[in-house]
């Protein structure tokens, strides 16, 4: 028996299931897989509700951080626009971290400059 977590099965558990026909134990797979289920629902109402809209949060994407704020929150996942606006991704909120607020601040003042910059015509060019 593969074990995981290091978690035992009581031992009258693992007995019974001996003892069970082919059709009781596709029943009991199904009742195991639909509490699987709903305790992974519950992991991901969790995770979402860490988050609300406008939240700037960032996460990793083949070794690079992307960075945007949460547009919509959906049932599975969040929606984000990157800082620049030119993308729009879906994440598991799992795989988001909300930015602090000092951090966010600083990507503020620095699209402050940046458009400040483009507007005077100093583009560094």
């Amino acid at each position: 028996m593969t074990d995981f977590n290091n978690e035992q099965l009581p031992i009258q558990i693992s007995n019974a299931i001996d003892t069970l026909s082919e059709n009781q134990l596709r029943y009991l797979y199904r009742l195991i897989a639909d509490r699987l289920k709903l305790m992974n629902s519950a992991k991901t109402i969790n995770a979402l509700a860490k988050f609300k809209l406008n939240d700037i949060v960032s996460f990793n994407h083949n070794g690079n951080e992307i960075t945007g704020r949460i547009i919509r929150i959906n049932q599975k996942t969040v929606s984000l626009l990157t800082l620049d606006g030119k993308h729009k991704w879906n994440v598991s909120p799992s795989f988001i971290n909300k930015i602090l607020q000092e951090k966010t601040a600083e990507y503020f003042e620095k699209i402050k400059n940046d458009i400040t910059e483009i507007i005077s015509g100093n583009t560094g060019n």
